[in-house]
């Protein structure tokens, strides 16, 4: 979808349904300043809720994350307790490991390589016996533990060839969002010449 479609909230509304349903879900996004904003935003959101709706537990995790937090974090991120990780390439560390993780996405993907999407869409979600989020069978009964690859939602405004063509003819579902919301001003694009005027022209 074109920028400003609203691709960000409907991300955001599949991480809580991922989370309504005892699962963790990962937002990886290619800067600071985009993490950032996407977690104040949804801050915002959460705000608005209901109150009486159980709201999840999320964090921020960047580069920037004082080292004692960010052990903090990533301990949460084990045990379950935080259910929402907005970052940015710190969620493919080897350190970060997550409790029940089902929902993968990745903001702006074509600004990422192949092998970090790669290494990001692999991280394994992990239940267990003594886990708060094991998963049971129909009857009530504990299933096994188990290991399975999360589920991936790659966004962007100019998607890659190598992404089109999986969508095209690989194991990959396309979703486009046509519409913007009603009332957002439309963006436009200009192209202007590299001299003062062109330059003068861009300050008024």
């Amino acid at each position: 979808g074109d920028v400003g479609c609203g691709k960000t909230v409907v991300a955001f509304l599949a991480c809580m349904e991922v989370i309504g349903s005892g699962y963790q879900a990962a937002f990886m996004v290619p800067t600071e300043l985009l993490a950032t904003q996407h977690y104040e935003h949804l801050l915002k959101l959460l705000d608005n809720m209901e109150e009486d709706k159980h709201k999840p537990k999320i964090a921020l995790l960047t580069g920037s994350t004082p080292v004692k937090q960010s052990r903090m974090i990533r301990k949460d991120l084990q045990t379950g307790d935080i259910t929402l990780v907005i970052g940015t390439h710190s969620l493919i560390a080897e350190k970060v490991e997550f409790s029940a993780l089902r929902l993968a996405i990745v903001d702006e993907q074509q600004r990422f390589g192949v092998v970090q999407r790669g290494r990001f869409n692999s991280k394994l979600y992990y239940t267990s016996m003594s886990s708060g989020m094991a998963m049971v069978n129909s009857d009530g009964s504990p299933k096994d533990d188990q290991h399975m690859a999360p589920h991936v939602l790659a966004m962007s405004a100019t998607p890659i060839p190598r992404t089109l063509a999986l969508a095209l003819y690989g194991d990959m579902s396309l979703t486009q969002i046509t519409d913007l919301p009603p009332g957002r001003i439309p963006i436009k694009t200009y192209i202007i010449e590299g001299n003062e005027k062109g330059y003068e022209n861009v300050y008024k």
